[in-house]
């Protein structure tokens, strides 16, 4: 069974191991546990399980929304807000469970 869902996922993860793209996001090895490449109007994905997917997009635009969505979306997750002040957790250095700046649960 291949890692790659196709050849051209195949093809751009090649690319991206030799530095083709700056536009990239996250890791395998720690959270968000997934790594995003962008390439012209394609999103190539690898999961902690090193399986490889390519995205395309009509164009280069629709795939850069989709990469700025997916960052975003990466980010909030990663750090999560308190309710009762609206500070990010990694602002108020909360414990993970706890906002240090109003005692609220995150």
């Amino acid at each position: 069974m291949s890692k790659f869902s196709s050849v051209l996922a195949e093809e751009l993860y090649a690319q991206s191991l030799d530095g083709f793209s700056d536009n990239e996001f996250g890791s395998t090895s720690e959270a968000p546990f997934r790594h995003w490449v962008l390439l012209d109007s394609t999103i190539l994905t690898e999961d902690s399980q090193g399986f490889v997917d390519a995205e395309e997009f009509s164009d280069v635009q629709h795939a850069r929304l989709r990469f700025d969505t997916i960052v975003a979306e990466a980010i909030a997750e990663m750090s999560p807000t308190c309710d009762g002040c609206n500070w990010v957790n990694d602002d108020c250095q909360g414990d993970g469970e706890t906002c240090f700046n109003c005692g609220r649960a995150l």
